[in-house]
Parts: C-alpha cells; structure tokens; sequence
C-alpha cells in the first residue's frame, strides 16, 4: 500500500484508485472472504477441530493485522501485511496438516 511508489511508476493499485482508508475497507472484505472460504473447507475436505483452531487464530490475526494499522497507520504496515501473513498461512498449514495427520 505504498501509494507515492505505485503513482510514481504508473501502477493502478486499488489504493491508488480509492484511496488508503477505501483500500484498507476493500483489503479487509478480502480477509473476511478468506476467513468464509477456509471454513467452507472443513466439511469439504472432513477437517476437524486441529483444523478449526487454526482457523480461529487465524481469523484473530486477520483482526491484529488490521488493529495495528488501524492504530498505527502505514507505520506498522510492513509488520502487519508481511510478517503477520507468513505467520498466518505457517500456522494454517501446520493446523491442516495436524488435522490430516493426528485427527484420522
């Protein structure tokens, strides 16, 4: 969400088209759309309560993600979209993989 960069170098990013604060509401649609569509894995796929746990804490770091820059501003975004994120989807993975291996 570096809007200057993205104008400088001529990219359409949806900041730069609808401002940070729209860019920021879009982005957490996205997250709750995420949060909806992993759910709908778990009968999908016979996921259990490894898996459901997983799922809720990444649902609550979906929520500290968007908390911090909230409170912060773009101060906190490399910690919040970057590093919350690799958190998130190592987390997940592990929680999938529990799941599968140890719920069977």
């Amino acid at each position: 969400m570096d809007i200057e960069f993205d104008r400088a170098t001529g990219l359409f990013s949806l900041p730069v088209r609808l401002g940070m604060a729209r860019g920021l509401r879009v982005a957490g649609a996205f997250h709750v759309i995420t949060v909806c569509c992993l759910a709908l894995l778990m009968p999908l796929a016979r996921l259990g309560p490894i898996y459901g746990v997983g799922l809720a804490l990444a649902g609550a770091l979906l929520c500290y993600e968007h908390l911090l820059v909230h409170r912060h501003g773009l101060a906190k975004l490399d910690m919040a979209f970057f590093n919350l994120n690799g958190l998130l989807s190592l987390g997940m993975f592990l929680a999938t993989l529990g799941d599968v291996l140890l719920a069977k």
